[in-house]
């Protein structure tokens, strides 16, 4: 006998929509009103409370908002000369937070859901906590400075994990970020065009932020355009990530869509050589060939140079073989850069070694402890040790046992990496291995560069997570083998299936006399 419960009453599909909307009504009247009555700091807050809330509640949206926040905040950053103002997407992204790790407890599910990085993240997270305790840490604001840089945009490898978990909604993804990184790429040739002097006229903070440098035999100036960001590191690591997704969807599209996406790579390409960064001109070659060796796709590798040599050919019809001189320069070994550079990050690795036996403690190498250690006297101080090579700042920070671990960590994000890649070809998802294929170049781009920056971090976790969310489906069966007639008499005959017998039995007609 079966008891039938209570029927429950069905919520209608459309009523958290239509709640939203009314409230927002509501704070658009109450914001209008603060305004006209010259109330208008508190609109302001009206406002940004709405805007949390409507993040809180459509918080897949929000995620596309944190990026978008993340693309253009330096540039806001510069033009007010407020560095607060890159705490905008951190406050966004708590409440992401609270809405995804709150919402499978709500379920019933398990805070932290099952990955391969969760050992090694779980040992990485207690040591970059008990070095906030390291008696090297000026200040308990260096502390939090450390924590943010290297733990606060891990989880969203966590929201990527459960947002991201079909190829549509990581398509879908992919072109908003290839969208945002070409209308970027054409704000910063138009920098590039008008030069260096009308980009620090903006202001004194685009003053400190500009970047040139001489070109070949001194006889040129370079200037690196910023962008939207700002500083050009940022802007590189931005345009790297770009031109990884870029590849992933070329891979993959057909028709029409790929036409769009040879000239997106088109523009990344121009943009990446005017942007100047050295260092992506030596990782980005080879780690491309290694995509296209993975997906098999060697022969779109003849493109992809016929592809940069137009960008050659671009830059010297629109700005002149002056963009194009730190290539040279780098390509003729100019004053030996190369031997140059890699001194100079074995000399910081061994700073950041030698340093402290225990470590200088979490944040002694973040960026933004210049801002804390001087707030004050109201100037910006120097932070304990200026290294630039990532592995320097781990092992500066947490010694060589966190140095151990953090390699760990990154370990594991590109066997997870590689072992999706192999799953999607072994069921044909072709797009799921051209995105994991290009995951796995983009992490080790990241091991070299480090993920303290916000441009590399909230890209390098979400899409990691991206890489083990989506199901994909099991291998096919092999075809039945035919039976073996081999058989004697007395044994069964078995269908076999895969080098296996099944319990599956044949029956054998025999003739009637010997029935």
């Amino acid at each position: 006998m079966i008891a039938a419960g209570r029927p429950r009453l069905q919520r209608p599909a459309g009523l958290p929509l239509l709640a939203t909307v009314f409230v927002a009504a509501l704070a658009e009247i109450a914001v209008g009103w603060s305004v006209a009555a010259s109330h208008t700091e508190l609109g302001l807050y009206v406002g940004a409370a709405v805007a949390l809330g409507l993040c809180f509640i459509f918080w897949r949206q929000a995620v596309y908002a944190v990026f978008l926040i993340t693309f253009v905040e330096g540039f806001f950053r510069n033009l007010l000369d407020r560095p607060s103002l890159l705490l905008v997407k951190d406050v966004v992204l708590a409440l992401i937070y609270v809405r995804v790790f709150g919402g499978r407890l709500a379920r019933g599910l398990p805070l932290i859901p099952h990955s391969p990085i969760n050992r090694p993240l779980a040992v990485f997270s207690a040591i970059v906590l008990l070095q906030t305790l390291n008696p090297n840490v000026s200040s308990m604001a260096q502390g939090l400075v450390g924590l943010r840089a290297w733990l606060y945009y891990v989880p969203l490898y966590y929201v990527g994990l459960e947002m991201l978990q079909s190829e549509r909604s990581r398509r879908r993804f992919m072109w908003f970020f290839l969208g945002c990184a070409v209308t970027i790429c054409a704000l910063a040739v138009l920098q590039y065009l008008r030069g260096p002097e009308a980009y620090a006229a903006m202001g004194q903070a685009f003053a400190r932020s500009t970047f040139f440098t001489s070109g070949v035999r001194g006889e040129a100036t370079i200037f690196r355009p910023n962008a939207t960001f700002s500083w050009p590191t940022h802007f590189a690591l931005f345009l790297a990530a770009a031109l990884f997704l870029n590849i992933a969807l070329l891979l993959t599209s057909q028709g029409r869509a790929r036409v769009l996406q040879w000239l997106v790579l088109t523009v990344l390409t121009c943009t990446t050589l005017i942007q100047g960064q050295r260092s992506l001109f030596v990782l980005l070659p080879p780690l491309v060939l290694m995509v296209l060796r993975l997906r098999s796709r060697l022969r779109v590798g003849a493109r992809l140079s016929a592809v940069s040599v137009l960008g050659i050919v671009l830059i010297d019809r629109v700005a002149g073989l002056g963009a194009f001189d730190r290539v040279i320069g780098l390509l003729q070994n100019e004053d030996g850069v190369l031997a140059v550079r890699v001194l100079t990050y074995w000399e910081h690795f061994q700073a950041g070694l030698q340093s402290s036996v225990i470590g200088l403690g979490t944040g002694a190498t973040a960026v933004g402890s210049r801002y804390v250690a001087g707030e004050a006297s109201g100037e910006v101080a120097d932070i304990p040790l200026f290294v630039e090579v990532a592995l320097a700042k781990v092992v500066a920070d947490f010694s060589v046992i966190g140095l151990g671990v953090y390699l760990w960590l990154f370990a594991r994000l590109v066997a997870a990496s590689v072992k999706t890649h192999n799953r999607a070809v072994a069921v044909g998802a072709e797009e799921t291995a051209s995105f994991a294929a290009v995951m796995m170049a983009y992490q080790l781009l990241v091991l070299y560069f480090g993920y303290e920056l916000a441009a590399a971090a909230i890209p390098l976790w979400f899409l990691s997570g991206a890489v083990v969310g989506p199901g994909l489906p099991a291998p096919a069966p092999l075809p039945d083998a035919l039976p073996d007639t081999t058989a004697s008499p007395g044994d069964d005959d078995r269908w076999r299936r895969g080098g296996r017998t099944s319990d599956n039995h044949t029956i054998i007609q025999k003739p009637a006399g010997q029935l």
